[in-house]
């Protein structure tokens, strides 16, 4: 096994660090959100309903084909 530069080490724990905030930070969040979808009065079918669209859509906007994706990593 090769040995890994300690800066790179370093700046690859701090990007996951970075994205474990950001994670944390996103249920937080997603947690108010559904507070608030529930005081609203809507049924958990109307809230399930919603998140579906939600996720549904962020997946379009993400979406790339595959061999773009294999070109980048290239």
């Amino acid at each position: 096994m090769r040995k890994v530069n300690p800066p790179f080490a370093e700046h690859v724990q701090n990007l996951f660090r970075q994205q474990e905030e950001s994670h944390q930070k996103a249920l937080k969040e997603e947690k108010k959100l559904l507070k608030l979808l529930r005081a609203s009065g809507l049924t958990p079918s109307d809230i399930q309903g919603l998140t579906d669209k939600a996720f549904a859509a962020i997946e379009a906007e993400n979406w790339r084909p595959d061999e773009k994706i294999d070109s980048e990593i290239e």
